[in-house]
């Protein structure tokens, strides 16, 4: 971090003195060299005067802004970095482009409220610090300069999901781009933090077609319970979360928490359900002239149905329906799990698309073909949907549950807890065996066509899950 004036002499050892003032506009103006770029940051490390004149110089010059368009003030240069332009504003900070002379390197400078300093440049360098992976971006330095905290992250050349032309792209297109964004939060997620503020402007796509999730403001480093917690409305949260869980952005955020519950991961879900609707239909699901018939429309399910939307696989709509399910239980347990789902079906489709290809050449060969495809399609995809399970119950579970139940005062716990154990192992296996069944029935299609027997396998599961939970604590 840097140090504040506080911890520097006021001015240069008297020995030193001041370099020209041509330096100062060599320095913003990016023509010294090595040596002299040392040199000179070295010395504005020890001398108040000339950083003051940095500033001065750096605000009046065209090339650096000093305001951004919500008339956010901020110096020409903080720290070691030349500050260019805004790039937007939100409830903590603002957020510009800036120049690290040092290493030559292009930064998103994220520049915060002085009154808000401490507890969020911390909770959001922390959160993104915790993981490096290439669909969150990643965070340089948390500093302060003169009393104002900033946070240096990956600048990344490219535009939010607001603005990024979807409507010209397939469905397939755009979900490969929100796919991105998903593993990202699976990552954070992985890693102990929820972003709790999902939307198209915490996305950004680069040129090249990476996303990748940006502003962790409001992100909190979740106990493991609350990781996946079976019960989203549950008050056992930190006192940080409780008093910060109605924050973010009402359109996207899970009807519970307008209610004052906790964030968890299938809030997140909801959230990201929420992303993807948007960006393949081109409208919000949920809509309400106020905030009041915003919510009523969540709770009630009543997704938006308009003509000219478009087009979308209905085993795509049937997965984002789920998760944007009002009943927390009901919805996809986590974003991986949900990720798993539309990623198989992508593929799948691409698999379709390069048989029905095949059958250009000849017919014969596609008559081949599709057959063992098909089986071989359809036993992965009803292995993988059993398998879900085991995100809940499997041997290891039964045996750290037997142990805790065994150690409750009395003299039948022991026969009690393995009874337990046994009969939970027995309702697994009946479940996979169903599910099994089910997927590997007539239809090949299940997401399309048995989407209520679905449902009624994820009300199952959330229940089991429930029970599994109070009998653990």
């Amino acid at each position: 971090m840097h140090r504040t004036d506080s911890d520097r002499p006021d001015v240069a050892p008297a020995l030193e003195a001041c370099p020209p003032d041509g330096t100062v506009l060599s320095y913003l103006g990016r023509s010294l060299s090595g040596e002299e770029l040392r040199a000179f940051e070295d010395h504005l490390g020890r001398c108040r005067r000339c950083r003051d004149l940095v500033r001065l110089v750096a605000s009046r010059g065209d090339s650096v802004p000093v305001a951004s368009a919500r008339g956010v003030v901020v110096p020409g240069v903080l720290g070691r970095f030349r500050i260019e332009r805004p790039l937007g504003a939100g409830a903590f900070g603002s957020v510009w482009k800036a120049h690290d002379p040092r290493i030559d390197r292009d930064v998103a400078l994220k520049v915060y409220d002085q009154q808000r300093v401490e507890a969020t440049s911390t909770r959001e360098a922390q959160a993104l610090g915790r993981l490096t992976h290439p669909n969150v971006v990643t965070v340089y330095e948390l500093g302060e300069d003169d009393g104002r905290a900033y946070l240096a992250m990956e600048w990344v050349d490219g535009e939010d999901l607001r603005s990024w032309p979807r409507a010209d792209r397939t469905w397939r297109a755009v979900l490969e781009v929100l796919l991105q964004a998903g593993r990202g939060l699976q990552a954070l997620h992985a890693a102990g933090v929820l972003h709790r503020d999902i939307k198209p402007a915490n996305v950004i796509v680069a040129r090249d077609g990476g996303a990748r999730v940006v502003d962790l403001g409001l992100a909190t480093i979740a106990p493991r319970w609350q990781q996946s917690s079976s019960d989203p409305s549950s008050t056992g949260a930190t006192e940080v979360t409780r008093a910060s869980t109605v924050a973010g952005s009402p359109a996207y955020m899970a009807p519970e928490l307008w209610r004052g519950g906790t964030a968890n991961v299938r809030s997140e879900v909801f959230s990201y359900a929420t992303l993807l609707f948007e960006c393949l239909y081109g409208v919000r699901p949920f809509v309400g002239d106020t905030a009041e018939a915003l919510l009523a429309a969540m709770e009630d399910g009543r997704v938006v149905v308009r003509r000219g939307l478009r087009v979308v696989p209905g085993w795509l709509r049937t997965a984002i329906l789920r998760g944007l399910n009002p009943a927390p239980l009901e919805r996809w347990p986590s974003i991986a799990a949900m990720l798993r789902v539309l990623e198989t079906g992508l593929a799948r489709r691409r698999r379709w698309r390069s048989v029905a290809a095949g059958t250009a050449v000849t017919v014969t060969a596609f008559a081949a073909v599709v057959p063992p495809l098909l089986r071989a399609r359809t036993r992965a995809e009803c292995q993988a949907g059993a398998e879900e399970m085991s995100q809940y119950w499997d041997e290891e579970r039964a045996a750290a549950l037997t142990a805790i139940l065994s150690e409750i005062h009395s003299p039948h716990a022991p026969q009690t807890a393995a009874r337990v154990s046994q009969r939970l192992s027995e309702y697994a296996g009946d479940w996979r065996a169903a599910r099994l069944q089910l997927c590997a029935g007539p239809s090949p299609d299940v997401a399309t066509t048995d989407a209520p027997a679905l449902a009624c396998f994820g009300r199952r599961i959330a229940k089991f899950e429930s029970v599994a939970a109070v009998l653990r604590h």
